[in-house]
């Protein structure tokens, strides 16, 4: 699980601007209400979508209520732009329409093509689209996702210069050009283009990201848009950060393993430890879904964790196929038989492996064996103290108390920390500030490795708590802890006065 196998990624994303497009604007209206309240219509109007799902086979109704949804987080975002969940769930919406359009169909647009000089005619496009692709640099040879990249800009060119008559013409050799994609082609151009449902989707969840770098659920929904988009590096820093926060979480881990399998030979061995791992846990849930039935909550199609109905599943599988298919076989020589006191010795050392799969079959299993889990975990502790997996896990057996953060401290972190180590400062902090347990010597440690990987701003809601406690001692040595620096530094001393510490 570790993921010390290359650097750690900054979470925040550099360079990016928060700027409402066209189709944003639109959806706005003065309604006068405050986010609060807009933010609540929006998850109402998504309720009575997952309803019409079930209950309605009319697309147009059941499309309206997304439309409404839009609206309402559209304005949230008007009254409160710093909203990083607001920006999510417009994404969403966004993406639950495009979904929603491939799965029931949408109204075609009249054509009035006449087929007879067909041949004629589509050699008269390809020169214009030559021609376009030449004034943006794109060569004639280049693959067609540059090509329609090219043509897409000269559409918002024209767009910009009031040009509409020979804009619509550029969108018409778009539309054309496009369907040459492949299935997998068309899914990445349409999560690049800002003129479809997936592309407005995935500028949302990147100003989401933007707002909060921290959030597994902004991270989740981009670091899935980036793969769509063929953007694997990209993809899995999002992932990452995800699995920084929730390491337990199966599919985040395969996701990971999928996005760092197209990354080339570097990421090679890291990308199949995840993917194992999560094949496992696919085939399982797969398992589970035969046996049971859907079942829990509806989810947008963003949200979903494990799925039936994405592709991108399927590449894990593919790429650890072809890892298999192209491993030489070697031909091992079996040695000359040993007399039979030469073989007579100790067998079967205790072992992490079976220890540490055994207490995770027994926790799908589920039923009353906590006991013996906690066993098998603190002996694999015993033969690895080293391996996060094995604390993790024990301190999710003890969630939520004291026991749990005795477990967590035991860990011998090291001074170059991880995502996983995050994890472990993360649910000491959120332990011990539930139960305030302020004065306890192990927060300050805590708080200053998880803010350390994750960064000082995802302490704002803990050192909020602690100004209300006046525990001013503690939040200045851990806002140097963090930031490395000396609190005798006059810029450091300057910020403790104007924070009161």
């Amino acid at each position: 699980m570790c993921l010390q196998g290359s650097e750690l990624p900054n979470i925040e994303l550099t360079g990016h601007k928060i700027t409402a497009s066209d189709w944003e604007k639109k959806l706005r209206i003065d309604t006068g209400d405050d986010h609060k309240e807009l933010f609540e219509a929006g998850e109402k109007w998504e309720t009575q979508y997952h309803k019409l799902r079930k209950t309605s086979s009319v697309v147009k109704d059941i499309k309206q209520t997304l439309r409404s949804a839009a609206t309402a987080y559209a304005n949230a975002i008007v009254a409160n732009s710093k909203s990083s969940k607001a920006h999510a769930r417009l994404g969403i919406i966004m993406e639950e329409i495009s979904c929603l359009e491939d799965l029931m169909g949408k109204e075609k647009e009249k054509t009035a093509e006449v087929s007879s000089n067909k041949e004629a005619k589509d050699s008269s496009k390809l020169e214009e689209i030559d021609a376009i692709c030449q004034i943006h640099g794109v060569a004639a040879t280049a693959p067609l996702s540059e090509k329609l990249k090219a043509i897409d800009q000269e559409y918002h060119t024209l767009k910009a210069k009031g040009d509409s008559f020979k804009a619509d013409r550029v969108q018409e050799l778009y539309a054309w050009k496009s369907k040459e994609a492949t299935t997998t082609e068309m899914i990445s151009i349409k999560a690049s283009s800002d003129e479809t449902y997936l592309g407005k989707a995935s500028r949302k969840y990147e100003d989401a990201v933007f707002l909060e770098p921290a959030s597994f659920h902004a991270n989740y929904v981009l670091g899935w848009s980036y793969l769509r988009q063929l953007k694997y590096k990209a993809a899995a820093e999002r992932f990452r950060v995800c699995l920084g926060a929730k390491p337990l979480l199966k599919h985040v881990r395969y996701l990971l393993g999928i996005s760092l399998s197209q990354c080339g030979d570097n990421f090679k061995e890291e990308a199949q430890k995840h993917l194992k791992q999560g094949v496992i846990s696919y085939q399982h849930w797969i398992s589970c879904l035969k046996r049971d039935g859907a079942c829990g909550s509806p989810q947008m199609t963003a949200e979903m964790g494990f799925s039936l109905y994405r592709p991108e599943y399927l590449m894990g599988f593919l790429y650890l196929a072809d890892l298999s298919s192209s491993k030489e076989e070697v031909k091992v020589e079996s040695p000359p038989p040993a007399a039979e006191e030469e073989v007579r010795g100790p067998v079967n050392e205790k072992s992490v492996v079976p220890r540490l799969g055994l207490a995770k079959v027994l926790g799908l299993n589920g039923g009353d064996n906590v006991t013996e889990r906690k066993d098998l975990y603190n002996q694999v502790i015993e033969l690895n103290s080293g391996l996060h997996d094995a604390y993790i896990e024990l301190g999710e057996l003890c969630r939520g108390t004291m026991d749990a953060v005795d477990v967590y401290c035991k860990f011998p972190f090291s001074d170059e920390l991880t995502f996983d180590d995050a994890y472990i400062f993360g649910e000491m902090v959120q332990i011990l500030m539930k139960l305030e347990q302020y004065d306890d010597e192990r927060l300050e440690r805590a708080l200053i490795g998880y803010g350390t990987v994750m960064g000082w701003n995802c302490l704002d809601s803990y050192v909020k708590k602690l100004e209300d406690a006046f525990k001013t001692k503690l939040l200045r040595s851990v806002y140097c802890g963090v930031n490395k620096k000396s609190p005798e530094d006059s810029d450091v001393q300057q910020y403790f006065k104007i924070k009161l510490w």
